[in-house]
């Protein structure tokens, strides 16, 4: 039987599950693909999520991501528009979806990385601590270096392009993830529990967005796209 709190996280998954998809059938609309990628903010890189046990599942759900933006979502966009349009450049160009790691907040200078960044990240994957006080704030797992919720938040929001969803598979999430709910410019916004979690809850989160994720097929966007222009 599962937990309550387990209960919770899946819950928030199917949430998400159905947020992202009406995201994704409102892109499908739009005569331009927006520029897509995955950030993941907390790990240098696909090996590092591999090596290191606090990063269980972390794996699963970027690849899930990749297939749903560089799959899913391209051919559904692909059937609903002319033959024309998918055989230009722009098409075959945004075919190519950005997988990027960035093991800290801050770079080298000790600037955030998310003011760094050329376009938002269609998914931002914030392998941080999440820590409550007067402004809720995101915190490296080693450096020590932090940012507000409100600030990160705003940062992503300043950057061209379009954004599908933000994780924030943190302490106390809810709470810390008020700004990017909050914000027009942010997609769906995961973030489950409002409470110290750890490793076995932090796994459980992703996998069972993960699971939603895959749920999304090609034909489940189109349908949705079609029953809205009916």
């Amino acid at each position: 039987m599962k937990t309550e709190k387990r209960m919770e996280i899946d819950r928030k998954a199917v949430e998400s599950g159905h947020h992202i998809m009406r995201i994704l059938t409102h892109w499908t609309e739009g005569t331009e693909i927006p520029r897509m990628g995955v950030l993941c903010i907390g790990a240098n890189s696909a090996d590092d999520l591999l090596r290191k046990p606090e990063h269980e599942g972390v794996s699963d759900l970027v690849h899930a991501s990749m297939t749903l933006l560089g799959s899913t979502f391209l051919s559904a966009w692909a059937i609903s528009k002319p033959r024309a349009e998918t055989m230009n450049a722009d098409f075959r160009r945004r075919r190519k979806i950005g997988l990027e790691f960035s093991g800290s907040l801050f770079d080298s200078s000790g600037r955030s990385v998310l003011s760094q960044l050329d376009y938002l990240p269609s998914i931002v994957i914030f392998l941080t601590h999440g820590s409550l006080g007067y402004s809720p704030y995101l915190e490296d797992d080693v450096g020590g270096g932090w940012i507000t919720a409100r600030d990160a938040a705003s940062e992503l929001a300043s950057l061209p392009g379009s954004n599908l969803l933000v994780v924030l598979p943190c302490c106390y999430a809810s709470t810390v993830s008020k700004p990017f709910v909050e914000n027009d410019r942010i997609g769906s916004v995961y973030a489950p529990l409002d409470e110290e979690i750890g490793d076995r809850e932090f796994a459980s989160m992703l996998r069972s967005l993960g699971d939603e994720i895959r749920k999304l097929d090609i034909f489940t966007i189109s349908k949705e796209a079609r029953n809205a222009e009916a």
